[in-house]
């Protein structure tokens, strides 16, 4: 595998997220919040590493490893229409290929408890676009009825789904990633943290992170809920704290990622210096970085 390098100095911040998260499970604290960075900023980098320190870490009363991990890119899993559906999917794909010889048992337990989910929301037909179906069929009071029915067993599948998730949290703290909220159509994307309040706020041991784009995200609820809204206080229900990620500052061992690029020079690291000045100065982010020194090559 190759290994990535961190050309934009993220490691201070890593470390504090990291701390954070471990501290958050020593008091067993569920909290959802953000990591909030424009696009380009590299919040899935930051993610990534994050999930990478968290994983092999062991609880010392157990022996056990201290976290479930779990990751869901909200546009990967999109095809999904109702994002609790994606959710839970995310999960249990996670479950499946996260059992390893140290934590095998209790990630056996998740791997249970999330089948038993996944199987109340296909009994339930949650997820499926049946009531249009049903439309077709038939008019009037039936009809309501059967709305009714669907929205109760929704409700019934989520509070289920909620305690089967406290049960995990009371073996090891659940973490949460969400990532590329920011590529999602804004009606799914409010869709998307509506749900994860409905699964996780206030349930002990639970730690959801995140990535937005904040004004990306305050846009999305202004074209849903119109310009007269208060973006604000919306998203304070379903974010309790933002982590501003910066633009970065480019290091120097940025070059080792665009070898094939300084390599055409023969003065190869003034090159290399003139373009990390002019990234700086500029406040390049990494992604255009990418697409600059494509079109320099």
């Amino acid at each position: 595998m190759q290994e990535i390098v961190d050309v934009l100095n993220r490691e201070q911040f890593i470390d504090m997220l990291y701390q954070l998260v471990n501290t958050m499970s020593d008091l067993k604290q569920g909290k959802i919040f953000s990591i909030d960075g424009t696009w380009g900023y590299g919040k899935t980098y930051v993610l990534e590493e994050l999930e990478r320190r968290l994983s092999p870490v062991v609880n010392e009363d157990t022996y056990d490893d201290k976290f479930y991990v779990f990751h869901y890119n909200c546009w990967q899993y999109d095809y999904y229409e109702e994002p609790s559906v994606a959710i839970i999917s995310a999960m249990l794909e996670a479950s499946e290929n996260g059992i390893n010889k140290v934590a095998k048992a209790s990630w056996e337990t998740a791997k249970k408890i999330l089948t038993e989910v996944a199987g109340e929301y296909v009994k339930n037909k949650i997820g499926v676009n049946i009531i249009e179906t049903f439309q077709s069929e038939k008019t009037g009071i039936d009809n309501q009825k059967f709305k009714f029915d669907q929205m109760f067993a929704f409700k019934k599948t989520l509070d289920e789904t909620r305690e089967k998730l406290k049960k995990m949290s009371e073996i090891k703290t659940v973490v949460i990633v969400v990532d590329e909220l920011d590529r999602c159509m804004p009606e799914y994307a409010i869709k998307v943290l509506e749900r994860i309040h409905h699964l996780f706020e206030g349930i002990p041991n639970t730690i959801v992170i995140m990535a937005v784009d904040s004004k990306q995200l305050e846009n999305s609820v202004k074209k849903i809920f119109g310009n007269a809204v208060d973006t604000g206080r919306y998203l304070r229900k379903f974010i309790s704290f933002n982590l501003e990620l910066g633009v970065g500052s480019l290091q120097s061992k940025y070059v080792e990622r665009y070898n094939y690029y300084f390599d055409k020079f023969e003065e190869r690291d003034a090159a290399a210096k003139e373009l990390q000045t002019l990234a700086t100065l500029c406040q390049i982010d990494i992604r255009n970085l990418n697409k600059l020194i494509e079109k320099l090559d």
